[in-house]
């Protein structure tokens, strides 16, 4: 199966917009976890303003990630966009999935191709190992430097 590259519409958006909140499903594990830190190194490094949300603490064995201390269980105002990783449904961002549709965008990225599709911007390749690896396809289509920070979530999310 051919890798699936980034629609243009979620370039355009990580490019365009200015707040975001990034999500992933309760008991987050390596895969969404450095996902979502990876991609959020990225874009504060491009000035935007970035919450990274669980409906469940991270695991302890995963605080030693860079940023892992930004992990919060509740969103803060209305980000313009709500991007959802490594998650099939919206049930799995639980008690947050009310909130997270108040966003003007939803948006998600998974490698997951099981749940019934959602968001209006949809990032999903089955054939890819992680999630991780979809949001480095992401900074490659956007030509954002990829931080050590950034390489060691993303490498973390490929590696469990």
């Amino acid at each position: 199966m051919r890798p699936v590259a980034p629609p243009p519409e979620l370039v355009a958006l990580l490019q365009a917009r200015a707040s975001f909140v990034l999500a992933v499903h309760k008991g987050p594990d390596g895969d969404a976890a450095g996902a979502a830190l990876g991609l959020a190194e990225a874009l504060r490094r491009q000035g935007k303003a970035v919450q990274v949300v669980a409906p469940t603490p991270l695991p302890e064995h995963y605080r030693w990630l860079p940023g892992a201390e930004q992990f919060a269980q509740v969103v803060q105002g209305t980000p313009e966009v709500a991007l959802l990783l490594d998650c099939d449904g919206l049930d799995r961002v639980g008690a947050l999935q009310e909130t997270l549709q108040r966003a003007p965008v939803l948006a998600v990225m998974d490698h997951h191709a099981t749940g019934e599709p959602f968001g209006r911007v949809r990032y999903v390749d089955s054939s890819a190992a992680s999630t991780a690896q979809l949001v480095h396809r992401l900074l490659q289509a956007l030509r954002w430097p990829v931080s050590v920070d950034t390489a060691t979530c993303l490498y973390t999310g490929v590696a469990t």
